[in-house]
This record gives structure tokens, C-alpha cells and sequence, in this order.
């Protein structure tokens, strides 16, 4: 269980703590209000370090969870569609209250193989005191940072259905998407190598004709027009290997982890999509904040649980970094300087430290920025039109291009060379 409760010393906080038949495994302290209640414990969170706030004497540092378990593991890429399976049950396990042990193993079984020992050792690490979201640490190649920063958010604020319900929600679209995008590099890769295949073709055609001439026609057809082709093929071959060599091993390193914060950066920067990804960061970086203020965490630490929540790295990089300087006095509109939240956004969260309404203030922001991820999003079908009309557009050309060079080969056969 985690939860918060007031209490006027750590020593007092086990106390009651234990009167409800709690073992305390971790307190820290974070909020300047008095002991006067106890929070109750949620039952649909899972089982985690139990954590008591109380009056500090001193600046807190935006608390960093220390994993129970050590060691990444690395697997094949993960999908969206997996995730989005995922999570949607998890969701549903929680919001019935179900136990986390029972209710993970449960998915685990029900889920691709390739999530399954995640998933499992989430349940058995569950029961042993860790953090969900550091056994999903351990896995970078099937849950993305932001899906981690999220998990730990809800853990952190007693909000864990909401946020596998936020992960599901992001996945749909961003599923497809990248289906879309994974469609178009498939044609693309069936162009440069059914391009000089095709030529080999008509090449070997052209040239089977004039060994039936020379022959007299008593040349078997068949082998000797694989023969040609063949022949024909072998000094297209080694160049299109090369090419799909060159352009695989840029992929494989383009695509890794070095380069996940430049390839972010990148996408920013492109018409449509840098709108959507800018649209969708802030939309869960605010939701996250909403929810980790409206839990009575301090300003400083509920704003960086919510930068790990930003599914671009560039963007929580910057609000981390911002995150990482702050005390418990400073504000959150102090943190929010830079181009990443936009102006009008932080007159809004101004506006709730005024109000004493941070998590309100917050939430608009989320439902702002979804609306704006939602028309950005249906924007996207003209980056989709565009694709289409580049590389099938590029597939007619080409084969036009072979229809000429077997046609004109034809026409000079029959004509003769003048």
C-alpha cells in the first residue's frame, strides 16, 4: 500500500501507521500542514513502500525512487497494440480493486509471450515490496520512459488505474500511427528491390530473343530465359544489397537508445507531427501534474514525477532538468520557464497558485492540450496523403519505366537497330 497521512513526526507517522496494521518499509516527509487525520488507505493501489509526509525542517529534493530490483533487460522491440492490451486490463483489474499479484499474473498469461516475464516478475515483485514501475524499468525495450514515469506518477499519488487507463488511451493512436508510417517503409523497400529484379526481367527477356535467333528457335524457352535473367540479375544484385545494407544499419543505429532524445528533437520539428507530439506531452505531463498535486504532493516533486510522464524526451528532459533545481518553496510557474510549456498555460497554473487550485488549473491543461492532440492527430492524414503519393506515386513511375525498356527493346527487335 502507499498513501499519505499528516503527522507532526516521522516517529508518530509509524505509530499510527502501525495501529492500522501497516509495516512501514519507507517514510519521507514533504507539506507544511498539521497532523489533524489520517488518509485511508486505497485498496485498488498495489503493493508498494508505504510513504508519510510531514512538516520538514529543511528544503526537500524532488524525491527519486531507488528500485528494489537492479539490472535491465533487454528484449525485441515492443508495440503499441501490446501496449495498449495491456493496459486496458490493467486498468480494469485495478478500478475492480482486484490484488495486484493476481491481477498482473492474469494479464501476463493473456498478453503476447514477448511481455510475459515482465509482467510476471511485476507480479511476484509486487508482492514483495517493489515498485511497479521499477520492474517496468528493467524492460526499456517494452515499456517506453513515459510509460514508466507514468506508472510511477500513479504509484507516487494513489492514482494507478487512471494511469494505466492514460497509457491505454495513448497508445491507440500512437499504434496507428506507426502501423501507418510501417506501411510505407515496407513499399518503399519493395521498390528498391522489385525495381532491379523487374529490369533483370525485361533484360533477360530482350536477350533470351536473340539467343532463340541465333539458335534457330531450338532453344529450350524456360531454362533459357531463367538462365538470362539470372545472369542479368547478378550485376543488380550486390549494388541493391548494398543500398538495403546501408539503409538498415542507419536504421538499427538511428533507432536505438543513444539517439531516442535527438530523434524526439527531430520530430518536433516537422510539420503535423511536431504539433501532435508537442499536443500529446503536455497533455499527460498536465494530467499527471493534475493528479500528483491533487494528492498533496509538494509543487516542486508532484512537477517532476509529471515530466516523466512526457512521452517526448526532449521536452521532459528540459522540465527535469528544471525539476532537479527546485526546493519545496519553489513554484511551479517558476519551473515552467522555457519554451515548453506555452505562455498561456503557465497564466493558468499562476492562476491556480493564486486560487489554491494547482490540480484544476492543471486538468485544464490536459483537456486543452487534448483537444489539440485530437485535431493534430486528424491532421495527420495529410502526412499519410502526402507518403502515399510519394512512394506509390514512385512505384507508378517505375513501372512505367520498365513497360518503356521492354517495349522499346521489343519495338528495336522487330524493326532492327536503325
Amino acid at each position: 500500500l502507499e498513501g499519505t497521512l499528516q503527522a507532526a513526526s516521522g516517529q508518530e507517522a509509524t505509530k499510527l501507521l502501525q495501529r492500522q496494521g501497516l509495516r512501514v518499509t519507507q517514510l519521507s516527509g514533504s507539506g507544511t500542514a498539521p497532523a489533524t487525520a489520517v488518509a485511508a488507505p486505497r485498496a485498488s493501489v498495489p503493493a508498494s513502500p508505504v510513504m508519510a509526509r510531514a512538516e520538514p525542517r529543511a528544503p526537500v529534493a524532488m524525491p527519486v525512487s531507488k528500485p528494489l530490483v537492479a539490472g535491465l533487460v533487454r528484449t525485441k522491440k515492443g508495440k503499441d497494440k501490446h501496449l495498449l492490451l495491456i493496459f486496458s486490463q490493467l486498468a480494469s483489474y485495478f478500478r475492480a480493486g482486484m490484488d495486484p499479484r493476481r491481477g498482473f499474473e492474469d494479464v501476463a498469461y493473456k498478453s503476447a509471450p514477448l511481455y510475459r516475464d515482465s509482467l510476471l516478475e511485476v507480479s511476484q515483485r509486487a508482492g514483495e515490496g517493489s515498485r511497479i514501475s521499477d520492474v517496468l524499468e528493467r524492460y526499456p525495450d517494452l515499456y517506453p520512459p513515459h510509460v514508466v514515469g507514468m506508472v510511477r506518477a500513479g504509484e507516487a499519488a494513489g492514482f494507478l488505474p487512471e494511469a494505466f487507463q492514460e497509457v491505454a488511451d495513448w497508445a491507440m493512436p500512437s499504434w496507428k500511427l506507426k502501423r501507418a508510417m510501417s506501411i510505407f517503409n515496407n513499399v518503399a523497400v519493395i521498390l528498391v528491390v522489385g525495381f532491379p529484379l523487374g529490369l533483370a526481367c525485361v533484360n533477360g527477356s530482350l536477350s533470351s530473343w536473340d539467343a532463340q535467333e541465333a539458335s534457330g528457335g531450338n532453344t529450350a524457352v524456360g531454362p533459357l530465359l531463367i538462365r538470362l535473367m539470372a545472369k542479368e540479375s547478378v550485376p543488380l544484385i550486390l549494388p541493391t544489397i548494398l543500398i538495403l545494407l546501408a539503409y538498415y544499419i542507419g536504421r538499427y543505429f538511428w533507432r536505438g537508445d543513444k539517439n531516442q532524445v535527438n530523434r524526439h528533437r527531430l520530430l518536433l520539428m516537422i510539420p503535423i507531427l511536431g504539433n501532435r507530439a508537442r499536443a500529446e506531452s503536455l497533455r499527460l505531463f498536465a494530467y499527471a501534474l493534475s493528479l500528483t498535486s491533487k494528492a498533496g504532493m509538494a509543487p516542486h516533486a508532484a512537477f517532476g514525477l509529471a515530466a516523466e510522464a512526457m512521452p517526448n524526451l526532449d521536452m521532459a528532459g528540459h522540465l527535469r532538468d528544471s525539476a532537479q533545481r527546485a526546493t519545496s518553496s519553489t513554484k511551479l510557474t517558476a519551473l515552467m520557464e522555457g519554451e515548453v510549456v506555452p505562455q498561456e498555460y503557465r497564466h493558468l497554473i499562476e492562476t491556480g497558485e493564486v486560487t489554491g487550485d494547482i490540480p484544476g488549473a492543471a486538468m485544464h491543461i490536459a483537456d486543452a492540450s487534448n483537444i489539440e492532440f485530437q485535431s493534430a492527430d486528424a491532421s495527420t492524414k495529410y502526412v499519410k496523403s502526402f507518403l502515399s503519393i510519394v512512394v506509390f506515386g514512385t512505384g507508378v513511375v517505375l513501372f512505367f519505366l520498365l513497360y518503356r525498356f521492354m517495349m522499346s527493346g521489343e519495338i528495336t527487335h522487330i524493326l532492327g537497330p536503325d
